[in-house]
């Protein structure tokens, strides 16, 4: 039987995506990252928030950053046997881009 792994420490998947968008748009200052918890520490969602204009970097031509950012994230969790949900929202906190169907982990 494989045993879990210890997820990483907390912050350090806000910390990495906060390093990841600041590379992509043009006011680094504006990117907010929040993480919260659910699903009993089974599930982390990543809330990304920019200024206005920076958004569409974010998100990328047809959705392909954030696809990438996504997939990163979800091989990440996989380690962990957790889940990821990525959200890119606008300033009025309500996500513009949907999160994709995740497979749970057990």
């Amino acid at each position: 039987m494989r045993t879990r792994a210890k997820p990483p420490r907390g912050g350090k998947m806000q910390e990495l995506l906060k390093t990841l968008v600041e590379e992509l748009v043009d006011y680094p200052n504006g990117v907010v990252i929040t993480e919260t918890v659910s699903d009993g520490g089974n599930t982390i969602v990543l809330t990304v928030r920019t200024k206005d204009g920076d958004l569409g970097k974010v998100i990328g031509k047809q959705g392909k950053n954030a696809q990438a950012i996504r997939t990163l994230f979800e091989a990440i969790a996989a380690k962990y046997r957790r889940r990821v949900v990525l959200e890119i929202a606008d300033k009025q906190r309500k996500p513009v881009a949907k999160p994709l169907p995740h497979v749970e982990w057990r």
